[in-house]
């Protein structure tokens, strides 16, 4: 991601701006987002820096969509939200470790945090309810394609072809197909793309050009897991805010339909408890 997009600000005031208490009884969903170091202060502390301005691009698809945005900080503990969220974005961001899917660094820009958010995401897959649904987004998709046993191409050869505007096709019989159509305009800000899929990882969307996975569902009894390589935030409408591809708006308020159905299914179960 370009410098422009990287803030020193304070994460803990931005985060109060928008994990605000909410009276409509949306679905809350979790926002996991990169961080990174952009200096020592005085004392040696490192100050971290985050994206913002993506960020809020991705909080406005959320909540366009009629979800609630939790932004979760960079050492949050899961306990703190673990029994709040009725869903999970799993954002985009910087390489995963190739030590992770077996192989040495050969093409991926492994910044000095790619770990600790590696740690933390996979605290929140197997720390999370196994029925909260989850949506993984460029990072997020891979980071779910890696934990399930996959692989990564580290740098494809024709990245101009893949920082652009793609078609997405989609399987006929996919949730994607039926929610949004069988294909959509998503725009592509990657150099990485899925080489081997994981276990129960299911390639449900191809793009136009190299015919890379583009979107996937993950097959496990139990689990609403999806993950698109393209980012929607920006492919309903682009940073100027003219429309793009409305389709994509249509996939995350599906998504955000599966929120609520687990929201309700938690509410249910407390009351279930409570009389019990």
């Amino acid at each position: 991601m370009a410098d422009k997009y990287w803030f020193d600000q304070s994460l803990d005031d931005f985060k109060a701006s928008i994990n605000t208490e909410d009276t409509l009884d949306r679905p809350l969903i979790g926002l996991t987002i990169d961080w990174k170091v952009t200096k020592s202060g005085p004392d040696g502390k490192k100050v971290l820096s985050h994206p913002e301005y993506l960020v809020k691009l991705y909080v406005e698809l959320i909540e366009q969509a009629g979800g609630k945005c939790y932004i979760i900080g960079f050492d949050e503990p899961l306990e703190s939200y673990r029994e709040k969220l009725d869903g999970l974005v799993i954002g985009g961001g910087r390489d995963i470790h190739p030590m992770h899917y077996g192989e040495k660094i050969n093409g991926s820009m492994v910044p000095q945090e790619s770990e600790d958010r590696w740690e933390a995401v996979k605290e929140m897959y197997y720390g999370l309810p196994k029925s909260c649904p989850l949506f993984g987004i460029c990072w997020g998709l891979q980071f779910f394609n890696v934990i399930q046993g996959g692989s990564l191409v580290q740098d494809i050869q024709d990245k101009v072809a893949h920082n652009c505007k793609r078609k997405v096709s989609f399987k006929p019989d996919s949730w994607f197909a039926k929610t949004c159509g069988t294909e959509l305009t998503g725009l592509c800000i990657h150099h990485q793309v899925i080489s081997r899929a994981g276990r129960n990882i299911e390639a449900v969307g191809l793009d136009d050009h190299s015919n890379y996975i583009h979107a996937i569902e993950v097959r496990e009894e139990g689990r609403f897991i999806i993950g698109t390589q393209f980012h929607p935030e920006c492919s309903y409408r682009n940073e100027w805010f003219r429309e793009i591809d409305p389709r994509n708006l249509k996939m995350m308020r599906g998504f955000v339909e599966k929120c609520t159905e687990y929201k309700r299914s938690r509410i249910n179960h407390n009351l279930d408890h409570w009389h019990g």
